[in-house]
């Protein structure tokens, strides 16, 4: 058996990331992914051709020391340097992890009655919400292909609803 833990944060956690690619029948330029532990980053980091390039948006509040676990993460994993072909924004963090922010939530709303896609409060909306933002503010991603990796994260959407008193999904 191979153990892999919450966040994937070992060896065969990010080897298994690595595999999304793999099943990535696109040509891309970039692709974003959310960030707790930084093994799915570290994963598709390693996958990448070498123009390609993996940003990844960080859910916790004040995570200025990932960086250096997620390299750390990456030697263990490959034995190897890792490539730098990845990015973080620590920007989109919405008050840290599972905190409740009204502007999220409505944007989610927003994003599901347009797309029909669930997103949850904890990764995945603030990944979509800094794919949205970057691509309204930086005109250059317009002529890019980017895929936006929709890890989960939605079985966590009925204990948050019920922690803030709240439905998300109308």
């Amino acid at each position: 058996y191979f153990f892999i833990p919450e966040g994937a944060a070992n060896e065969f956690g990010i080897k298994g990331c690595a595999e999304i690619i793999s099943e990535t029948n696109v040509d891309f330029d970039e692709i974003y992914c959310e960030v707790g532990t930084g093994a799915t980053l570290a994963g598709i980091s390693l996958a990448l051709k070498p123009n390609q390039k993996v940003k990844g948006v960080v859910v916790l509040k004040g995570a200025k020391g990932i960086e250096k676990e997620i390299n750390e993460l990456y030697k263990v994993a490959t034995n190897q340097k890792m490539h730098k072909n990845w990015y973080l924004n620590h920007d989109y963090h919405f008050g840290g992890y599972a905190k409740y922010n009204r502007v999220l939530i409505e944007f989610m709303n927003d994003f599901y009655s347009k797309t029909k896609i669930k997103t949850d409060p904890i990764y995945s909306g603030k990944m979509f919400f800094a794919l949205i933002d970057q691509l309204l503010k930086d005109k250059s991603l317009k002529s890019k292909k980017i895929i936006a990796l929709h890890s989960g994260g939605l079985s966590g959407i009925p204990g948050f609803e019920k922690r803030y008193g709240i439905e998300i999904f109308n």
